[in-house]
């Protein structure tokens, strides 16, 4: 299904709520399994939903923020989130990879790399996070293209990618902020290898399918790179993804404020004072936390210079509506909260893997040297994962 931005098809986020309850009543057992949510995306693919972002002229609705629509994109992530925050992370892992090659791609990267979203389904997936003790991932100039190596961790969405984007150090002597280079990857590609086994320890968002990739001499010629080496921070694309995360805590945090009503109601709770506070305190913060992602919005489609900030803001209230969420639901749906069947302890492992893709303190660092016009890196209020590794590794001379 292809939908345009004109079509008298339903809203894309009254499609993605239309699909959030199946989401709900399937995450149980993805998670169980550790299996990736394949007929999740199915479902997202036949509404039209995985090709949201991509431009008209190929097939998909002309939505996202390259499109200037950005708030369109993160409702959509929000509905997804309330069925099952794991299959939420890893439709907007997609849908970011769209956008970073909208934004740093040339139109004929642009039509090469996702009109196969439009007209095979296919999934990206995205691989830029190094651990502080592994080897960071070189990418070295061949004549007309690259090769890669290296390891790569977190790498959501590469049970079902049939292409991603990956981060790599351009190799030299710069400085490496200036050297991160961002290629699309076809898993073809027979340098590009999925070892799983590694993600099985986690406990939370296991249906991600977020395991380790290793590229092992990756060939790729030269129309895999996206931009130059260093524009992903400089146009501050890292940044704008922290809205889709703040969508994704919002849908959750809405998910907690439903089965908490619902418990209230069903344990006849209606007359206590405490428990109709705790309802109160989550839809405050609930609320508060998508008028931040709004604002955020706005800030992007006007151009504003203080958008990437406003993302950070929007990123940290959002993961405060689900831990006031998390705590209020539990004490009014109270001990059945422990129960399988109430959804409750999967939702709860998920979220305390999820809301630690960033410290708060250095968000709200972020935030404040951005107030006190003190000079910011607002793409990474945390260590820069991709280049975590460095001071180890950079100069030994196996990256030579």
């Amino acid at each position: 299904m292809t939908m345009s931005a004109e079509s008298t098809t339903p809203a894309p986020e009254i499609l993605a709520r239309a699909l959030a309850e199946d989401f709900w009543r399937r995450a149980a057992d993805h998670d169980a399994a550790g299996s990736f949510p394949t007929q999740n995306f199915d479902d997202l693919r036949t509404a039209g939903l995985l090709s949201l972002n991509v431009p008209s002229q190929w097939g998909g609705a002309g939505l996202g923020p390259e499109a200037g629509k950005p708030l369109e994109l993160w409702k959509v992530t929000r509905a997804i989130a309330f069925g099952d925050p794991a299959t939420a992370q890893s439709f907007h892992v997609h849908a970011n990879e769209i956008d970073i090659i909208l934004g740093l791609g040339t139109p004929q990267q642009h039509a090469m790399f996702l009109e196969p979203v439009v007209d095979r389904g296919v999934i990206f997936g995205g691989y830029g996070s190094q651990l502080a003790d592994s080897t960071p991932t070189i990418a070295r100039r061949r004549d007309g293209g690259w090769v890669l190596d290296g390891k790569k961790f977190f790498c959501t969405n590469c049970e079902a990618a049939g292409a991603a984007l990956v981060w790599a150090l351009v190799e030299g002597d710069e400085d490496p902020s200036d050297r991160i280079q961002v290629f699309c990857v076809s898993h073809d590609n027979p340098g590009l290898r999925i070892q799983r086994g590694w993600w099985e320890q986690f406990q939370g968002m296991r249906s991600t399918g977020s395991h380790v990739v290793q590229l092992d001499r990756l060939e790729l010629d030269e129309s895999a790179a996206l931009g130059k080496p260093g524009d992903y921070l400089r146009l501050g694309l890292q940044a704008r993804a922290y809205c889709q995360f703040a969508a994704s805590f919002v849908g959750i945090a809405d998910r907690l404020l439903h089965e908490s009503c619902k418990s209230v109601a069903f344990r006849k709770l209606t007359d206590d004072a405490s428990a109709i506070a705790r309802i109160g305190n989550s839809r405050l913060h609930l609320d508060a936390a998508w008028g931040l992602v709004e604002r955020a919005a706005q800030a992007y489609q006007r151009g504003e210079p203080d958008a990437p900030v406003r993302a950070n803001m929007a990123r940290y209230f959002a993961e405060q509506a689900v831990r006031v969420g998390l705590e209020n639901a539990l004490d009014n749906i109270g001990t059945f909260a422990g129960s399988a069947a109430s959804g409750m302890p999967k939702l709860a492992r998920d979220i305390h893997l999820y809301i630690r893709h960033e410290s708060r303190d250095r968000i709200l660092r972020t935030i404040g040297a951005a107030q006190l016009d003190l000079r910011v890196d607002t793409n990474f209020s945390g260590d820069n994962p991709i280049l975590k590794g460095l001071s180890k590794h950079e100069h030994s001379p196996s990256h030579r």
